[in-house]
């Protein structure tokens, strides 16, 4: 049956390319005609024979992506025009400026409603067991409202179940977004998650199982939204990385609606009306959004900002007129930025022309291995709380759910820990630059490259130390270690997700983001499938074991120092 499907596919894939050939060899002729046309008396390249020749011939059987991106090889001055034709009508509804605003708008309130908001499942806990959620574990004589710790377990093994999913799901997400496009997949995301909001909106005691294809599509959902929405930074260019850790530190803060939703709970508010208005209001947001301000490829994201230094509207169909304020223009500092990250962007798509060739890289393996190790050691404090509480703090259920409710409210604190991160290494790569433009005026292109990434290396630091702390605080049966824990959660998480994606960003191809950053956290969710077995361990040996992750994120950032410190040495 399977041999079936794949010859079907392959055949409907040859009719399909058949088909393609006369469909864009068309318009791609067109397009070549309209462009010769437009800027006949400005380009005398484009009157050659062969150039006009050796596109037609490509017209016919490149489609229309390729053919452009053939054109600029062929002859730079097609590069004026490709924009234009590009561009989807969508795109271009909103101007830069109100683009950029509503970016962040959008960015920061989807992520803080309907972003990380399962990080705060465990504050659930009590309302999942007045709801009567897995209750047949308990003891018939046991009060089914008050819970068990049969009970717990279960929800312990249902938040291992969503991050495991949503980490694993990264890899086809990742590469939808390189592939299928940027808009395609918020509209999905966000359909996911309205999707998974009502089944938890459903769940009841007959029908407990819900919960673990609910808190799923909840966790898919969110996390491709994040990946979608990291776009919106590539809006920027000196503080790309804060807007980038600013929408990064929403998405953990996110972990306080469940709180909210808990304290509604106890003053009579449905729980079922919740999760119904969650799926609503998120579905509006992100279909506006995703129509508006997000593009159809994450690529065109920069080129939206590109194209405020060469503006060119889409409509013109005239000769474009050349003056003195195109030098004007050159001298921007604006420009002169953009046109360095463009050189250096060059440069790394001559070191990972390929999907492949990025994977076997040493700055991947780093990332894929510190993503790992601090995921563990930071979603087990979170798998493993409920439980903890329970072995600590025996037969008090008011001071449990004190714990857990502030726990949810303080990783809302996760915005600031983001904002602070994206700050330093927004910092730190502009005390980098001249360094940097040194290095491209040399030609050290390896030095040049490490020395991109050392402003990485000190927020994985930041993290390596709060899980240092988190390891050895854990251990203290005290309810204000708890407290202390918690602001080193907040800071770990907050610097964790804004340094993994800044470093993705910046080490390799914008290209190929969303398929390496899915592909990175899917390796990581397959690693954190350890928290099964250390969940079934006692509370003492498992935090113990996790422990030994510590040392094995510091090495990460040791390695991306200690390469820079040499490449700058040997320039």
């Amino acid at each position: 049956f399977a041999i079936a499907l794949l010859d079907y596919a392959t055949f409907l894939c040859i009719v399909l390319t058949c088909v393609s050939f006369v469909q864009t060899g068309g318009t791609n002729i067109r397009l070549l005609r309209s462009y010769c046309i437009v800027y006949r008396n400005k380009a005398e390249s484009c009157q050659s024979n062969e150039f006009l020749s050796g596109l037609s011939l490509s017209a016919v059987f490149m489609s229309k992506r390729l053919f452009l991106r053939h054109a600029r090889l062929v002859n730079p001055c097609f590069k004026v025009n490709v924009h234009a034709a590009k561009s989807k009508k969508l795109d271009q509804v909103l101007d830069l400026r109100l683009r950029q605003v509503l970016a962040i708008i959008f960015g920061t309130v989807e992520m803080l409603f309907f972003g990380g908001i399962i990080f705060g499942f465990n504050v659930l806990t009590p309302v999942l067991q007045k709801e009567g959620i897995f209750s047949y574990l308990c003891d018939k004589s046991a009060n089914k409202t008050a819970g068990c710790s049969e009970q717990t377990i279960i929800y312990g093994y249902a938040f291992i179940t969503y991050m495991v999913v949503q980490m694993v799901m990264l890899f086809i997400v990742g590469f939808l977004v390189d592939r299928v496009g940027l808009r395609i997949v918020k509209l999905s995301a966000s359909i996911l998650f309205s999707i998974g909001a009502a089944l938890f909106a459903v769940t009841s005691a007959t029908n407990s199982w819900l919960i673990f294809p609910a808190g799923s599509l909840v966790c898919v959902g969110g996390m491709a939204g994040l990946i979608c929405n990291l776009s919106f930074s590539k809006l920027f260019t000196k503080t790309s990385v804060f807007v980038l850790a600013f929408i990064t530190g929403s998405y953990d803060a996110a972990s306080s609606v469940f709180a909210v939703f808990a304290i509604a709970y106890e003053t009579g508010f449905s729980y079922k009306l919740a999760f119904f208005l969650l799926a609503g209001v998120s579905l509006a947001m992100n279909i506006f959004s995703s129509l508006f301000i997000a593009t159809y490829r994450l690529s065109d994201m920069s080129v939206l900002l590109s194209e405020r230094s060469t503006p060119l509207s889409a409509n013109d169909s005239g000769p474009q007129e050349f003056n003195d304020a195109g030098e004007e223009n050159k001298n921007n500092p604006l420009t002169k930025l953009s046109t360095q990250e463009e050189q250096i962007s060059d440069i790394i798509r001559g070191y990972y022309p390929t999907v492949l060739a990025s994977l076997r890289s040493l700055p991947f393996i780093l990332i894929t291995c510190f993503f790992s190790f601090a995921m563990v050691r930071f979603t087990f404090f979170l798998t493993q709380f409920g439980v903890l509480i329970e072995v600590q703090f025996p037969d008090q259920p008011v001071t449990q759910q004190r714990l857990a409710q502030v726990l949810s409210f303080s990783l809302a604190g996760g915005i600031f820990a983001g904002m602070a991160c994206g700050f330093t290494i927004d910092y730190l790569r502009s005390r980098m630059r001249p360094s940097l433009t040194k290095c491209l005026a040399l030609g050290t292109n390896s030095t040049l490259f490490w020395l991109r990434l050392c402003p990485h290396a000190v927020p994985m630091l930041v993290v390596t130390t709060a899980a240092t702390f988190l390891s050895a605080f854990v251990f203290l049966p005290y309810e204000g270690m708890f407290y202390v824990n918690y602001f080193i959660l907040v800071v770990m998480r907050g610097f964790l997700f804004s340094t993994i994606s800044s470093f993705i960003m910046t080490a390799f191809p914008i290209e190929q983001f969303g398929t390496l950053y899915g592909i990175s956290g899917s390796l990581a969710g397959a690693f954190s499938c350890i928290q099964y077995a250390l969940l079934s361990l006692p509370v003492t040996a498992a935090n113990v074991i996790s422990c030994f992750f510590v040392p094995l994120m510091g090495a990460v950032p040791l390695t991306v120092l200690v390469k820079g410190i040499k490449s700058w040495q040997k320039r």
